[in-house]
C-alpha cells in the first residue's frame, strides 16, 4: 500500500517538474521572440538612418565633392544598406588608391581615403599637368585646383606625355631629387609652404617662396638647409613680404638678401 502511494507521489513530482520545464522553455521562447521583435523594430528604426558623413584623409578631393558622391546613402539604414556600391565612383577617382569606411552608431558614416601622393604640376600650354612623387602624370587640368603642391620649373617638358607616363627616367638625378624633397615636405609642420622648385642646374636647384628664392644647391644634407630657410623666415615675420634670396646652400654660414 505504502509503496504504490510512493510510486504515485513520485510520479506527481515528475509531472510537476516537467511542467515547470516546459513552461519555463516557452517562457524562454516567448521572452527571446520578444526580444528579436524588439530588436528588429530598432535597428529598423529612423534613429539608425544615416544622418552625417564624415570625411577623413583627404588633401586632394573636397569634403564637399565626396559627399556629394555619397549623397545617395543619406537616410539609409546604417545596417542594412549596400554602402559598398556607392564607393565605387571614388574608388575609380584618380587621385584615390583605397576608400574605407566605419560605422559610428547610431547614424554616422565616416570615410576613409587613401589619395595618390600628388606633390608637382608644371604649367605647360594653358594647362596643369598634375604628377605624383615619382614623377608619374596623374592628370591634366586647364585650371589650378587648390591644391598645396610644388610647381616644377627648369625641365624640358615633352608635350606627348600620356597620364600614367613618368616625366623623370628612374634613377635620374631629377627624380632623386623630387622624391627627396617631398618626404622632408611630408615632415614639414611650420607655416611655410613652397611655391615652385627650379631644376634648371640640377647642382643648384632653388625653391621659391613668395618673392624669396632659396638657394638649396644640391640635396646633400637637404633636411638641415630645408630647416634653415623656414628658421630665417620665420625669425621675422617681415621676411615673408619681401623680395630676394636666402643662401642656404653652406649650411653653417646662410646669407639673407632681402628688402
Amino acid at each position: 500500500m505504502n509503496s504504490k502511494f510512493n510510486e504515485k507521489k513520485i510520479m506527481n513530482k515528475n509531472r510537476l517538474i516537467r511542467r515547470r520545464r516546459i513552461f519555463f522553455l516557452r517562457r524562454m521562447v516567448f521572452i527571446f521572440l520578444v526580444f528579436i521583435i524588439f530588436m528588429l523594430v530598432l535597428v529598423n528604426s529612423p534613429i539608425f538612418n544615416i544622418k552625417h558623413l564624415k570625411v577623413a584623409g583627404n588633401k586632394i578631393l573636397s569634403e564637399e565633392y565626396v559627399l556629394q558622391e555619397l549623397n545617395e546613402v543619406f537616410h539609409e539604414n546604417i545596417f542594412f544598406y549596400s554602402i559598398d556600391s556607392e564607393l565605387t565612383a571614388l574608388r575609380e577617382n584618380r587621385y584615390v588608391e583605397n576608400v574605407t569606411y566605419k560605422k559610428q552608431y547610431p547614424n554616422t558614416l565616416n570615410i576613409i581615403l587613401d589619395e595618390v601622393n600628388v606633390d608637382y604640376y608644371i604649367y605647360y600650354n594653358g594647362e596643369y599637368y598634375i604628377f605624383d612623387r615619382e614623377s608619374k602624370l596623374i592628370d591634366i587640368l586647364d585650371y589650378k585646383h587648390d591644391f598645396q603642391i610644388l610647381e616644377i620649373v627648369g625641365v624640358n617638358f615633352p608635350s606627348d606625355l600620356k597620364i600614367g607616363q613618368t616625366l623623370f627616367a628612374e634613377g635620374s638625378r631629377e627624380i632623386h631629387w623630387i622624391k627627396n624633397l617631398s618626404e622632408l615636405l611630408d615632415l614639414n609642420k611650420s607655416n611655410i609652404n613652397f611655391d615652385y622648385v627650379d631644376l634648371t642646374d640640377i647642382h643648384n636647384v632653388v625653391l621659391g617662396y613668395n618673392d624669396i628664392q632659396i638657394k638649396i644647391g644640391n640635396n646633400s644634407e637637404l633636411r638641415q638647409k630645408l630647416n634653415n630657410a623656414i628658421n630665417i623666415i620665420n625669425s621675422n615675420q617681415k621676411f615673408k613680404d619681401m623680395k630676394g634670396y636666402i643662401d642656404v646652400r653652406s649650411k653653417n654660414y646662410p646669407v639673407i638678401s632681402l628688402e
